[in-house]
């Protein structure tokens, strides 16, 4: 029995609008959707279970590591000003539900990193609920807008019960994050559910985050804060940073929305600030003659690199004049001079092994991937290095620009030292950029095909040493490969051959799979692509790896997208089964073939003699539309109400849902959880992951349905009909009736208005695509309050529909970017309604077009020789 059914003789409340029946809805509401059927998959795992989980989906490492990292460098007395500013008193002290930002930036060597470690330990101190994140300038993993959400996700699911479940259930549902944008994965993680599953909104959540420029979607973060669903959570963010304009900007635009306060280091410090200089000063230099303590403190200029500079100065036994504070508080700190002195004092005694030793290590720990292990670059120098020099200890002779974390790896001090060395005047320090990259590539090829040697196809190596330079090459090779492809020298291309000739590839493909890191594949299918445009554009340096690099980015991706869930679950897979899968022309396949004979699996019925898009074909007898997800293919045919649901991990599954009528229209919701069926008379709404029907709602009457969709949060269902109106269905307010949001009706040139042929809503149903006689394809915005639209066109718009094309006979969309894919004429294309440009994408002539919720792949159905199939086409391919 559908939960909004009439309870009210049972009950005995008078009316939906009795408090009492209201606080009942909300209560099943809660245990629907906190301790129901979304969890049931979840409820028979053990802690361990769950937390593996949670590991696995979100990918990160255990952020106390990093600030204990950080937090080692604080010198005692000189972070405590902050307490008493009045700013950050302001924003500690706010009990207000409402978001309040604190954005702190100051010049480079200023403390923000050591100073957001100091908080993060004031705020624990005082057990207070506080999530932290450090951008790390020399970790390719932590640069991103999506590795904050990530890791912000896993501490607040540590302190938040309801949160943590709601991930284990995404997480035990096979939910990726890895195919969505960071809009998708913020709306995902935060804004769709956390209001939902806060339980105390008395007690505020600190979210302290440093080096907010050195990401390169800063602002989409601090954007975000500002997301109506927040407005009613007590988030508490410190955002520390570099003054940039883009992030000024985006905090005074948002001053009108969020509270936001700005402070200065360079320009609003105090005479607290400036006196927490004095700590530092005496534990450099000791004991001091108060004036020159106070010089110091005062040319320092509240810099901390500056202080040192100075204290190395007066160290040195160089005379440093006296300075008026009037050209103190003009000048700014050079930090690059600095530096440079280091690197100068640190080199001067070197003889050429030395230097060229040293010039590796600063090599490999500024353009690494991530931060190395000590073990790991004395590896790669002595082992993979042609004239490997002879071997010193790394911190000896590198300890004025290096340093070793708690983790045993090598760091350089400061972000500033990082831009020292890659910049022209570290040159005799560190590589360039190309040449750098280049290097690292050889050591990681090489290594490869060491580990690989003696590691045959009936015995392959299980595992690496995590320590180990091979662990890293295994995963940061094709990092290096797209960095440096435009200057790979002959000797690199002949590596590069022989990694891609050999079963060595075979072999990472192999570790890759059984480190669950498989989405690689797709990375190193775009350097070979990129690789393989450069070699193109210059025909007179032809070498023999040039006709293999198109050859196995295809292949990579192809194995990726076919075989991927598979070889995560069983690794060995690429030896024993895939490479009879693959067509005759597959390079896994010809290195398999070199087997012996009775030892391979044959498999018999694959008529394809090169890779093709298509991932699975599966016969459909009169079809009548087609919906998926990144879980399952929902189909359904004509005069028949049911639905046969399609598992894309194996097609060969399939599962049954039964609607009262014929069944006109379907859709899935945003988290793949639930599916929308409708008939003329009738709509209703599945949970799929239990095979329960949830919710029956009666359709207008007289006005066959064009498409529905469900809202961001899943909490509505909204239909458009043939009439022309948009209606909202309610899936979790069971107090609120359905409600009319307006009409969406095209006025052609005669003044008439004009009902839709075709419609489809977004993902997230914010906007509405209606295609209509005669006229051209127009978009609506949509909001819980009503439409507002069309859009207006643009004049090349308006001149192409000028032209009367095609009437449009299907539409949908894909993901953001928002595209709307259409079929007319024969062929399928996408249009971009913001820059309002269209491009083919395929012609065959499809019947149906449709797009996964997380936008991995589309579903595509043609007639050919008066039989349909379904194809999936991975977007990798679709949109390069």
């Amino acid at each position: 029995m559908p939960i909004d059914a009439d309870h009210e003789n049972i009950t005995r409340r008078p009316s939906r609008d009795d408090p009492g029946f209201v606080k009942l809805s909300q209560q099943l509401q809660l245990i629907l959707r906190c301790q129901g059927p979304f969890k049931r998959r979840v409820w028979g795992l053990d802690p361990r279970e769950k937390t593996d989980l949670l590991y696995r989906m979100l990918g990160v490492d255990d952020a106390m590591d990093e600030l204990e990292s950080v937090y080692s460098q604080y010198v005692p007395g000189t972070c405590e000003w902050i307490e008493s500013n009045l700013q950050y008193r302001g924003w500690l002290n706010d009990r207000s539900l409402q978001p309040r930002v604190l954005f702190i930036s100051g010049p480079p060597g200023s403390g923000k990193s050591v100073l957001t470690s100091h908080i993060v330990q004031s705020l624990r101190g005082r057990s207070l609920s506080c999530q932290f994140f450090f951008f790390q300038h020399d970790d390719q993993r932590k640069q991103s807008a999506v590795s904050l959400f990530r890791s912000l996700a896993l501490q607040l699911a540590n302190k938040i019960e309801p949160f943590r479940d709601y991930l284990v259930a995404l997480a035990a549902g096979s939910y990726s994050l890895e195919h969505n944008t960071q809009d998708l994965i913020w709306n995902k993680l935060f804004t769709d559910e956390l209001p939902r599953l806060l339980p105390d909104r008395d007690n505020p959540m600190y979210w302290i985050i440093d080096g907010l420029d050195i990401c390169g979607s800063g602002e989409a973060f601090l954007s975000g804060l500002a997301n109506p669903s927040l407005s009613s959570i007590p988030i508490r963010v410190v955002v520390t940073s570099r003054v940039t304009p883009t992030l000024s900007r985006v905090c005074n635009r948002l001053g009108a929305s969020l509270q936001v306060q700005v402070l200065r280091l360079d320009k609003d410090a105090t005479d607290a600030q400036k006196a927490a200089m004095r700590p530092l000063v005496r534990t450099k230099l000791g004991a001091l003659h108060e004036h020159l303590t106070d010089q110091t403190v005062l040319e320092g200029q509240g810099n901390f690199l500056e202080v040192n500079r100075i204290v190395r100065g007066i160290l040195r036994g160089k005379s440093h004049p006296l300075t008026s504070p009037d050209n103190v508080a003009t000048s700014q700190p050079d930090t690059r001079q600095y530096w440079k002195e280091v690197a100068a004092d640190m080199s001067a005694g070197w003889t050429a092994s030395k230097r060229a030793h040293a010039k590796r290590i600063l090599t490999l720990v500024a353009y690494a991937r991530y931060p190395l292990t000590i073990a790991q670059v004395c590896e790669a120098i002595t082992r993979y290095e042609p004239m490997a020099p002879d071997r010193y200890d790394p911190v000896q002779l590198c300890g004025a620009l290096l340093q070793v974390d708690g983790r045993s790896r090598l760091i350089l001090r400061h972000r500033t030292a990082h831009e020292y060395l890659v910049a022209a005047e570290g040159r005799d320090l560190c590589c360039e950029s190309h040449e750098a990259h280049g290097i690292i590539l050889a050591m990681s090829l090489k290594a490869m095909a060491r580990m690989s040697v003696g590691g045959t196809d009936s015995q392959p190596r299980l595992s690496l040493p995590p320590d180990s330079w091979a662990s890293y090459a295994t995963t940061s090779w094709e990092f290096h490969l797209s960095r440096g492809a435009v200057y790979l020298d002959g000797e690199l291309l002949s590596i590069v051959d022989s990694f891609l000739e050999a079963p060595t590839v075979v072999w990472w493909i192999f570790i890759l799979a059984s480190s669950n890191q498989l989405d690689l594949l797709t990375d190193a299918s775009a350097a070979l692509t990129v690789l393989h445009a450069r070699r193109s554009a210059m025909p007179s340096l032809r070498h023999n790896v040039d006709h293999k690099l198109l050859q196995w980015a295809t292949e990579m991706a192809m194995v990726h997208g076919k075989f991927g869930m598979h070889l995560s679950r069983f690794p060995r897979a690429i030896y024993d089964v895939v490479p009879a899968f693959c067509p005759e022309t597959s390079p896994i396949r010809t290195l398999h073939t070199s087997r012996d004979e009775a030892s391979r699996l044959v498999v018999k019925g694959i008529p394809d003699k090169a890779w093709v898009e298509t991932l699975a074909k599966i016969p459909v007898k009169n079809p009548s539309g087609i919906a998926c997800t990144s879980q399952y293919v929902a189909l359904s045919s004509f005069g028949s109400r049911r639905v046969r649901l399609v598992s894309t991990t194996n097609p060969c599954s399939a599962k049954t849902v039964h609607h009262q009528e014929s069944v006109s229209r379907m859709r899935f919701s945003n988290s793949g959880h639930m599916l929308a069926l409708a008939s003329l008379r009738t709509i209703s709404v599945w949970q799929i992951d239990i095979w329960v029907l949830r919710w029956t709602f009666a359709a207008p009457p007289a006005a066959p349905m064009v498409d529905m969709a469900f809202d961001s949060g899943d909490t509505a269902l909204l239909a458009y009909f043939k009439d022309g109106h948009v209606w909202r269905y309610p899936l979790e307010d069971f107090a609120a009736g359905s409600c009319c949001l307006g009409p969406a009706l095209a006025v052609g040139p005669d003044g008439r208005r004009h009902v839709p042929k075709a419609a489809a809503f977004n993902q997230g149903a914010t906007m509405l695509a209606t295609a209509y006689y005669d006229l051209p394809l127009s978009v609506w915005d949509v909001s819980s309050s009503g439409l507002r639209g069309p859009r207006p066109q643009s004049n090349a718009a308006r001149q192409d529909a000028d032209r009367a094309p095609d009437p449009v006979d299907r539409i949908d969309w894909t993901p953001a970017p928002c595209h709307v894919l259409t079929i007319r004429g024969g062929s399928a294309y996408a249009w971009d309604p913001d820059r309002q440009v269209e491009r083919q994408i395929c012609g065959g002539r499809p019947k149906y077009i449709s797009s996964s919720a997380g936008g991995d792949f589309l579903i595509t159905i043609h007639e050919v020789d008066g039989d349909c199939f379904s194809s999936a086409i991975p977007r990798v391919t679709l949109w390069v």
